[in-house]
């Protein structure tokens, strides 16, 4: 019965994140001067350009993103490119000032690629949509890595407390903290970079309280890999 009460408790808890999560992205605007995220048009835009990057290396047909249209709700830049979009018809002076090369603007070699990847990838499945659906896709994805953040959370507080109700309540703290939810409910680097520092913590916790091994050393260094290729 207590296990029952229990599994009953985490699955409030997640219905509770991911309603919250769902709220605030369907509710948040898009536009940069009425509330939109901070810095959620940059982030989008160089998933777009990660999606037109693999559909070139994958020399597959180019999907028709829409990425133009971003600039009706961008107050903050004078064209496309600024955002990190490549566009040579919106932007020739722009795109010509630059070297050419297949990393999103602004991101570094590293920094944020993994996000933009990931971004990308979706964006690359969808059907041919508006550039505010492609953009709402991404927000539903970002909640989802939150889901992966609040188990992380969960198993690291097992791990260290071998209590599932501090579990619980550990998940619950880090999963409904208005930050934290703001944060996982937007298209950016923070929330990927979250879940990276906790797979790391808990890689770490496995190997400091259950000794080395392959697979736990594996998983640290997956975790510190993905540290450096999200934020």
């Amino acid at each position: 019965m207590k296990n029952v009460s229990l599994t009953y408790i985490a699955l409030g808890l997640l219905i509770s994140f991911v309603s919250l999560g769902g709220l605030r992205a369907g509710a948040t605007p898009i536009e940069d001067d009425k509330g939109g995220f901070p810095d959620e048009l940059f982030h989008f835009a160089r998933s777009l350009q990660s999606s037109m990057v693999i559909a070139e290396s994958m020399t597959i047909s180019t999907p028709d993103l829409d990425a133009n249209s971003l600039m009706k709700f961008s107050t903050r830049v004078d064209n496309i490119c600024e955002l990190g979009y490549e566009d040579r018809l919106a932007c020739p002076e722009f795109f010509e000032t630059r070297v050419h090369n297949l990393i999103p603007a602004g991101s570094g070699a590293i920094r944020g690629s993994g996000v933009y990847l990931m971004h990308g990838l979706i964006q690359l499945l969808l059907p041919e949509i508006s550039v505010q659906s492609r953009l709402i896709f991404g927000r539903v994805f970002a909640i989802c890595i939150g889901v992966a953040l609040i188990y992380v959370v969960y198993s690291l507080a097992n791990l260290l407390f071998n209590d599932s109700r501090l579990a619980i309540a550990s998940a619950a703290l880090v999963g409904l903290m208005p930050s934290v939810s703001n944060i996982i409910s937007a298209v950016s680097t923070e929330g990927p970079a979250l879940l990276a520092v906790g797979l790391v913590l808990l890689a770490a916790a496995n190997i400091a309280i259950r000794g080395y091994s392959l697979s736990r050393l594996l998983g640290l260094i997956f975790g510190l890999v993905a540290c450096l290729f999200t934020k």
